[in-house]
């Protein structure tokens, strides 16, 4: 975060993180507080949260992406239902699914 900052220019900036991009926000705000004007994180507790069955529970797609294929195959089955259901009006899911069916596009690098 602090190499993008420079690149960018930027002293400090606004700092906002949803989902995995939250857990980089908070700590970027923990390493860096002198580049982070303000922080808003959505989706994901500071991590000083407590661990409760709760959290966990919120958290179980994180496991989901653990084991390698696994949530490849679940979005590629049955001609990428779960992805359509979870897309629902996504006007461009046609565009979306064709470039996931590339090779190697779900394949983390």
């Amino acid at each position: 975060m602090a190499a993008i900052l420079d690149v960018a220019g930027a002293p400090a900036a606004h700092v906002v993180g949803h989902d995995w991009g939250a857990a980089v926000a908070w700590l970027t705000a923990m390493y860096l507080p002198e580049r982070v004007r303000t922080l808003t994180a959505l989706s994901v507790p500071h991590l000083a949260v407590p661990d409760t069955p709760r959290q966990r529970e919120m958290a179980w797609y994180q496991l989901f992406f653990q084991f390698e294929e696994v949530a490849e195959a679940t979005l590629r089955y049955d001609d990428w239902a779960v992805l359509r259901e979870l897309a629902i009006g996504y006007a461009d899911i046609e565009k979306a699914i064709a470039d996931l069916s590339r090779p190697l596009a779900l394949t983390p690098r």
